[in-house]
């Protein structure tokens, strides 16, 4: 390398102007690929990528208002923080779920229940019972990109699963056609039920009442039902980021 290419480069670096666009990649390039990460539990829990992206995107737009205390610095500056600071709050406080009410507890007899699935078959919760256990879920819809992942993590579990003899079952909010839309995008490999009127959900105690931006729909959950049909472990997640029932599964 010559001296003018290496004082090219540091002249480049030491540009506010670059400095201050070139701080808005790592902004907004970390709060979107957070949504990419979902299905890996570390990540989506501690989001430790985004928020290293999001420390070095602030970094560098303090860095170009210290060198030039101009209106575009400051605005480039004040705008990676709100970045910053948006997703920050909504990590921390945006994805927190109100608890479940009612509904069947552990070492209580699971309620049955009849449902469509995604391919227009009738599917009765008691058909399954007897011949091993019965992993439940509850999932709030498609439009809820944290659920959604949380279905594709299970899906990576039902060969396991059905080793053991069980089988997966998820009770979506979601009208029938979504929920088939939904599993063929995904190659869903258990039967997704339609509870649009949430007749089932309520059973379960598990209504989440005018969910923002959702209206009203599922709080998400799973269920062990042995058996005999009875509960042997319940999950409902306080925090849509959580992960916890898969890895308990796992």
């Amino acid at each position: 390398r010559t001296g003018t290419e290496a004082s090219t480069d540091g002249a480049l670096v030491a540009n506010p102007v670059v400095l201050a666009f070139a701080g808005l990649l790592p902004a907004f390039g970390a709060a979107v690929s957070y949504f990419f990460m979902l299905t890996v539990p570390a990540l989506r829990t501690t989001a430790w990528p985004t928020f290293a992206m999001l420390v070095l995107a602030l970094t560098m737009g303090v860095a170009a208002v210290a060198r030039r205390r101009r209106w575009w610095s400051i605005l480039l500056a004040v705008l990676n923080l709100l970045i910053v600071g948006m997703f920050t709050v909504f990590f921390f406080f945006g994805l927190r779920l109100p608890a479940s009410t009612g509904g069947p507890a552990v070492a209580e007899v699971a309620p049955d229940f009849t449902l469509t699935d995604q391919q227009g078959r009738t599917v009765k919760l008691s058909s399954y019972i007897g011949k091993g256990p019965v992993l439940l879920i509850f999932h709030r819809g498609a439009a809820c990109a944290f659920c959604s992942a949380r279905l594709r993590m299970h899906n990576d579990l039902q060969d396991q699963f059905e080793k053991l003899g069980g089988t997966v079952l998820a009770v979506s909010s979601d009208t029938p056609e979504t929920c088939a839309r939904e599993a063929a995008s995904s190659r869903l490999k258990f039967p997704v039920l339609a509870d649009p009127d949430m007749k089932v959900i309520d059973q379960y105690g598990l209504r989440h009442r005018a969910a923002p931006g959702l209206g009203d729909v599922s709080l998400p959950a799973a269920l062990l039902i042995d058996r005999d049909g009875v509960i042997r472990w319940k999950h409902v997640p306080r925090d849509l980021k959580d992960a916890e029932q898969v890895a308990v599964i796992q």
